[in-house]
């Protein structure tokens, strides 16, 4: 065998096996999250669609309905109109 056909015989499972070390494994990410915030007392909220033309739209009534639940449970109070939600 020359040389260089069993430098290439060596090279090659080499580059293979340093190439298949660089694929990617399965990314597994563990996240905690901090907060220390106060709870609400008695801020209100208003939500408002971003496009005028969706605010009477079906879709946008079932998102605000959820968004609201939440926040009604986290501690906030709905605002009798968007210009009085602090």
């Amino acid at each position: 065998m020359s040389p260089i056909r069993s430098l290439f015989s060596i090279a090659a499972p080499l580059a293979m096996l340093t190439l298949g070390a660089c694929a990617p494994a399965a990314f597994n990410a563990n996240v905690n999250r901090f907060q220390a915030m106060p709870v609400p007392q008695g801020q209100t909220f208003a939500i408002a669609a971003s496009d005028p033309k969706f605010a009477d739209s079906l879709e946008f009534s079932q998102y605000a309905g959820l968004v609201s639940k939440k926040m009604v449970g986290l501690g906030y109070q709905p605002a009798a109109s968007a210009a009085s939600a602090n």
